[in-house]
C-alpha cells in the first residue's frame, strides 16, 4: 500500500470537478481504496509520497489517434477529408511497411504520449504487420493502450490496401501475434471506415472481434461528402450506422466511433442504447472541414464520449489543448442556436479522463477501485505571481497548460516518468 498526497482534481461526472487541496490518495496495488482529505489511525506506517503543492490529475486518454501520422502533423489543413487522405496520409502511411521508419515512427509517438501524460491510448496503425512494432513499444514503456490493425480492401491507392481474403488473414495475424503480449496493450480490428471496406471485410472483421472478444475501432460520419459516398455505395442502408450493423458490427460496447458528427436521431440511440463510445476529435473536425459534433447534446441524451487528438487531422497530442477546443467548439454550437448549452470545463475534461478511459474499464477517476493512472501537475509558474483557488487552478492549466507542466506519471501505481 502506498498514499499519495497533493491537490486532487478528478471529475467523477461530467459536471463538476471534485477538488481535494492537501488530499491523499491510498494505492493498493495500483488501485485506489480512498481519496481522503486526512489520514487517519488505519495509515498509520503506510509510506506516503508528498507532491507538496502540485496537482494530481488523472491521466488522459486519447480516443483516437493515428500514430503512423505523427510525421505529417500540422500539415495541409483546411483541406477536406477526401482529398486530404489521398495526397497527404495514404503517401504516409504507406512508408510504414519499412520496419524501421515504423521502428522510428513509433518510437517517436509512444515518447510523445508520455511526455503529455496520455497514459491510455486508443490508436489505429496501418495495413501493414509493422503496427505489432507498436503494440512493442507501448508494453515497453507501461502506457495502457488499445492498438488496431488498419484494414481496407477498395477505394484507396494499391499500397494502402489488400485484397479482401488477405487482409482478413492479415487482421488475424496480427491478432495472434499479439493477443496477450501485455495486460496492458491489447489488439482490435479496424474496418477504417465503410467507404473503404467490402461488406465481406467488415463482416470478416466482426467475427474475428467477436472471436477473439476484442475492441473494433472505426470512423463515423466525419465528413458530409463522405456520408453521402458511403450511402450510394450501400443503397441497402438508410444510414452510416446500419453500413456496419449489416456486417455484425456495431453491436456491443466494446467499440470506439471517431467523429460521429453527421447522426441522424436513429444512429444516436443505436450507440447511445449499445454504449459504444464516441471519439470527438474537436481540432481535427475543424482542421478539416469537417463540422462540429454536438458534444452538450450526446452528454445529455446519455450517450458516452472520449476525447480524441485524431493526429494528424488534429494538431495537437497535448490533450489540454484537445480539451479547450471540445470546450469552443462547443461554444460555436450555442452561437449558432446548434445546442441550447455550452460545454463546461469540467465535461470536456471529464470527456478526456474517465469519459475515454471508461473504455480501458476503471481508470480515468480517482474513486475506489480505479486503476492509479495519474499525472503530477507543476503549475507553480503561475501560482508564484497570483494566488488562485484549486478551481482556478485547474481551470488555468486547461487553458494554458502543456507537456511542460507534466512532471511525473503514473500507471496501475507505477511511475513510468
Amino acid at each position: 500500500m502506498h498514499i499519495h498526497r497533493g491537490n486532487i482534481v478528478f471529475t467523477p461526472t461530467p459536471q463538476d470537478f471534485v477538488t481535494v487541496e492537501g488530499g491523499y490518495l491510498v494505492v493498493d496495488g495500483g488501485t485506489i481504496v480512498e481519496c481522503v482529505e486526512e489520514l487517519s489511525d488505519a495509515h498509520a506506517g503506510v509510506p506516503v509520497t508528498d507532491h507538496g503543492d502540485r496537482l494530481i490529475i488523472p491521466g488522459f486518454t486519447d480516443a483516437h489517434v493515428h500514430a503512423s501520422q505523427l510525421p505529417i502533423t500540422g500539415l495541409q489543413c483546411s483541406t477536406e477529408l477526401i482529398d486530404w487522405l489521398h495526397t497527404l496520409t495514404f503517401p504516409q502511411e504507406s512508408g510504414l511497411h519499412d520496419p524501421d521508419y515504423a521502428d522510428a515512427v513509433y518510437t517517436q509517438f509512444v515518447d510523445a504520449l508520455l511526455r503529455n501524460g496520455i497514459t491510455g491510448s486508443v490508436v489505429m496503425g496501418t495495413i501493414h504487420d509493422t503496427t505489432g512494432i507498436l503494440v512493442d513499444k507501448l508494453a515497453a514503456a507501461g502506457l495502457r493502450g488499445c492498438v488496431a490493425k488498419v484494414s481496407r480492401d477498395q477505394n484507396t491507392p494499391e499500397d494502402c490496401r489488400a485484397d479482401t481474403v488477405q487482409e482478413i488473414a492479415d487482421s488475424r495475424r496480427f491478432i495472434e501475434d499479439n493477443l496477450g503480449k501485455s495486460p496492458l496493450v491489447i489488439p482490435a480490428i479496424a474496418p477504417s471506415v465503410s467507404m473503404v471496406c467490402s461488406r465481406e471485410l467488415m463482416a470478416g472483421l466482426a467475427e474475428q472481434a467477436a472471436e477473439f472478444d476484442i475492441p473494433c475501432h472505426m470512423h463515423l460520419a466525419e465528413n458530409r461528402t463522405e456520408v453521402e459516398l458511403t450511402l450510394k455505395m450501400y443503397p441497402d442502408c438508410a444510414d452510416f450506422v446500419e453500413t456496419y450493423e449489416r456486417a455484425g458490427l456495431m453491436k456491443n460496447a466494446n467499440t470506439v466511433v471517431a467523429h460521429a458528427i453527421h447522426l441522424t436521431d436513429r444512429e444516436k440511440q443505436v450507440i447511445r442504447d449499445t454504449g459504444i463510445l464516441i471519439a470527438h476529435c474537436p481540432h481535427s473536425n475543424l482542421n478539416l472541414l469537417s463540422g462540429v459534433m454536438k458534444l452538450a447534446e450526446y452528454h445529455d441524451l446519455g450517450i458516452r464520449v472520449g476525447l480524441g487528438s485524431d493526429i494528424s487531422a488534429g494538431h495537437q497530442l497535448n490533450m489540454f489543448s484537445n480539451i479547450v477546443a471540445a470546450i469552443q467548439s462547443g461554444a460555436m454550437n450555442v452561437l449558432t442556436e446548434r445546442t441550447s448549452r455550452p460545454v463546461l470545463a469540467a465535461e470536456a475534461f471529464y470527456c478526456a479522463t474517465k469519459g475515454g478511459g471508461s473504455f480501458f474499464g476503471r481508470t480515468g477517476s480517482f474513486e475506489p477501485g480505479y486503476a492509479f493512472d495519474a499525472l503530477i501537475v507543476d503549475d507553480s509558474m503561475w501560482t508564484r505571481y497570483k494566488q488562485m483557488s484549486l478551481a482556478q487552478r485547474i481551470e488555468k492549466l486547461i487553458y494554458c497548460g502543456d507537456d511542460r507542466n507534466v512532471e511525473h506519471v503514473y500507471v496501475e501505481g507505477r511511475r513510468l516518468r
